[in-house]
């Protein structure tokens, strides 16, 4: 199996996660995975980001240019006619990248069938922004390679709606929910007094946490007239906003909370990862994602797994799923309709805490990673069945999967080197 995707750098969000959780999983099931990407969100030199992906795949990171997704990199199109050949299936993470290009391209000459995993990207709200390049590239060269992919795969039936509704004559689309890593393993409160210990200012407030990039798609231009609101009538409520962005766009953020005279009130921690990420989230009383978009939001599921309750908008792909759990309220993309929904858990600490329990058992239940790789493994096995059957050269036909359990086996085994190439 080959996993094509622009970039694995932490910065760039959540597929980088989702590639390297599902790829660990899936050596476990019989399919030996490889990783190609570029450096992209990278610093110049820094090859450091790579260690946590040892073990279980390979990955090769090829140099690219260019901002962001879309890095020209010769090395890893030159890489992809080689490795799209030893493949059964490739499959592609994101839309609007030159790998994504450059991975079709070879699997067409090579007839190879492709899996497309658009993390999104296909949202309405997402295809408004630089519309205009958008709606050219789409249909000029997006649409039409989409549309020749033996399958798309989706991380919620909501993606998967929105995404047909955009594009249409999308092939047969599967929905393989995601999962929440595990926090340590350690008490709650030993996690939480990690982040008080580096902020004793904190200790004794009601900590609203943000943690995710810093982006205008995220809401925070409502969050913080939100906290505004409500901060009147919570003297210890306390605003933590964790993450990394533009910069511009970070101090006018910091502006905004200073306009709204809550510079005292609120906290800009820049990014958190790995353990000091589970030491906010055990030290906040709610987390609050009001995004203008959100694909799946994995900080949100990873709230609920260490048990705390969560402010979501109706934007969040997964927020029915949430509120049905117990662990979560739903607010309008307004500040009053956040601050409201904030104020229900900030009222009530038993209320807020009872909350967090149900969202965690609902998580664990429903959303994990070895589920997600079991659905993953009948998606793959589907897919290659329809191919198998089809006319020759066709990928069509694919029909949605119908279970959410997966139990085939392929050959056994796995590499787990890391590699950059020149």
């Amino acid at each position: 199996m080959l996993h094509v995707i622009p970039y694995m750098h932490p910065r760039a969000g959540g597929p980088p996660v989702v590639v390297d959780r599902l790829c660990r999983r899936l050596a476990s099931r019989g399919w030996r995975s490889r990783v190609v990407t570029t450096d992209a969100f990278s610093d110049d030199g820094d090859q450091a980001w790579l260690d946590p992906y040892q073990g279980g795949y390979s990955i090769e990171v090829f140099p690219g240019r260019g901002m962001g997704g879309y890095s020209y990199s010769r090395g890893l199109s030159d890489a992809l006619d080689r490795l799209v050949t030893r493949s059964r299936l490739v499959h592609l993470h994101t839309v609007w990248s030159y790998s994504t290009w450059a991975a079709i391209r070879a699997c067409r000459r090579q007839r190879i069938p492709y899996v497309v995993m658009p993390h999104g990207m296909l949202d309405p709200h997402s295809l408004s922004r630089k519309w205009l390049k958008k709606q050219i590239y789409g249909r000029l060269v997006e649409w039409p390679n989409l549309r020749r992919a033996a399958a798309m795969i989706y991380t919620h039936s909501a993606e998967r709606a929105l995404a047909e509704s955009a594009v249409k004559g999308l092939p047969a689309g599967y929905v393989v929910p995601l999962g929440s890593d595990d926090p340590p393993d350690v008490a709650r409160a030993v996690l939480a007094e990690g982040f008080l210990a580096a902020r004793p200012g904190l200790r004794g407030k009601a900590i609203v946490l943000f943690l995710s990039r810093l982006h205008p798609k995220k809401g925070l231009d409502l969050l913080i007239p939100a906290f505004a609101l409500l901060a009147a009538n919570q003297p210890d409520a306390h605003l933590v906003v964790a993450g990394e962005g533009n910069a511009a766009y970070v101090r006018q953020l910091m502006w905004m909370a200073g306009r709204a005279r809550l510079a005292d009130r609120v906290t800009f921690t820049g990014a958190l990862r790995g353990r000091a990420k589970w030491e906010a989230l055990a030290a906040c009383r709610v987390f609050a994602l009001p995004s203008y978009q959100e694909n799946f939001a994995l900080v949100v599921i990873e709230a609920q797994r260490i048990g705390v309750p969560v402010v979501i908008s109706r934007r969040v792909n997964i927020w029915e799923d949430l509120v049905e759990g117990g662990g979560g309220a739903a607010c309008d993309l307004t500040p009053s309709g956040i601050a409201d929904a904030l104020q229900r858990w900030l009222a009530d600490a038993a209320e807020a805490e009872a909350a967090g329990r149900r969202g965690e058992l609902f998580v664990r239940e429903h959303f994990n990673w070895n589920r997600a790789a079991d659905v993953l493994c009948e998606v793959y096995e589907q897919v290659l069945s329809r191919v198998a059957g089809a006319e020759p050269g066709g990928t069509h036909g694919c029909t949605p999967l119908h279970t959410d359990v997966g139990n085939g086996k392929m050959a056994r085994g796995a590499v787990g080197k890391v590699g950059v190439k020149g």
